[in-house]
């Protein structure tokens, strides 16, 4: 064998041990990404969250320390199309939406009357706003907090 011929397996052999690594790589972030991500069994799919309602305001049928369950997508409002429908004076037909992307919840007022506020801070209408752990959202005269 002459010295091109190892040099030419040589950088082949290289070139494959590289692409190895490189899917080896590639399967180990998408293993690692996919366990830190819950599954879901469709659109219905298990309770994600809770909400504890603090002060249930004028809502008679809640009372403090009552846990809220929440979809993938919750809808909240007056209205009896809402996910949880609320009986607080204070609170629109369809007030706001919460949205759980998998790593952090979103809420989403829906341009509600009154507002929302997340630990004290009014939320624009119509964008969407990240929710940190143990949040607390004032909806009219109810406080909920977020639990995981």
């Amino acid at each position: 064998m002459d010295w091109n011929t190892i040099l030419f397996a040589a950088r082949w052999v290289m070139i494959t041990l590289f692409y190895f690594v490189l899917l080896v790589l590639v399967f180990a972030v998408y293993k690692e990404a996919s366990s830190r991500l819950p599954r879901k069994a469709g659109k219905d799919a298990e309770s994600t969250g809770h909400l504890r309602v603090i002060q249930p305001g004028s809502d008679r049928r809640l009372t403090a320390g009552t846990i809220l369950d929440l979809k993938a997508i919750t809808s909240l409002g007056a209205n009896r199309d809402n996910d949880i429908v609320l009986g607080d004076q204070y609170v629109s037909g369809h007030h706001l939406k919460l949205h759980w992307d998998g790593a952090v919840w979103w809420l989403e007022d829906l341009n509600s009357k009154n507002g929302t506020l997340i630990n004290r801070q009014p939320c624009s209408a119509y964008h969407p706003q990240a929710l940190p752990k143990g949040a607390f959202i004032n909806v009219g005269d109810m406080l909920l907090e977020l639990v995981e």
